[in-house]
């Protein structure tokens, strides 16, 4: 769907009732806002050892709140608030609630060089078998990189999780049955590409 900003990749066999509403505006050349509201009721099919096959029900909300502004030619700055909930009737965890807000700015040269960074503020509850845990914490990333002329392509440097802080960030891994890579490292990473 054009201007929902997500990617859905369930196991096979879900059955997915979904209901979203987006609005962007733009009040001047400069800045941009917008909102969208996602919900999703799923029926998942499990494996479980007996060999069985049992549904889960599951419950998605998600809200996103974003504003982009570009005071200066060169500069642009970013504001977000997202919040996603996700309810579980027989799979662990049995809820999983996350807040985000990322403020982001990002400075490109005429020389094609550009520098960003985002620093994300992470409030997250988790419900499993009863008992409930909760993680508030700051990360920041950065982005170093060359834009080539005439679209050929980029060279980037990017540091995940700068000042090195150690947490627990519960991610949408357990919907699928794939690896996903993490949203956050919870330890410095260095990647060049």
């Amino acid at each position: 769907m054009a201007g929902f900003n997500q990617l859905a990749d369930e196991v096979l066999g879900t059955q997915i009732e979904q209901y979203g509403l987006g609005i962007d505006i733009k009040p001047s050349r400069t800045l941009s806002v917008g909102a969208e509201f996602n919900r999703r009721d799923l029926r998942a099919p499990f494996f479980i050892l007996d060999g069985n096959t049992r549904i889960e029900d599951r419950d998605e909300e998600r809200y996103l709140a974003y504003l982009y502004w570009t005071p200066l030619q060169n500069l642009g700055i970013s504001l977000a608030y997202e919040n996603e909930q996700f309810e579980l009737n027989h799979f662990t965890p049995e809820s999983l609630g996350t807040k985000r807000l990322p403020i982001g700015f990002s400075y490109f040269w005429q020389s094609g060089f550009y520098l960003q960074a985002v620093g994300t503020y992470i409030d997250q509850k988790i419900v499993q078998s009863g008992f409930a845990e909760q993680e508030e914490f700051w990360n920041l990333d950065a982005v170093v990189g060359y834009r080539f002329p005439k679209h050929w392509g980029k060279a980037e440097i990017i540091v995940k999780n700068i000042l090195n802080k150690e947490f627990r960030n519960y991610d949408l891994s357990f919907q699928t049955g794939e690896p996903l890579p993490p949203l956050y490292q919870p330890e410095q990473q260095l990647f060049a590409g």
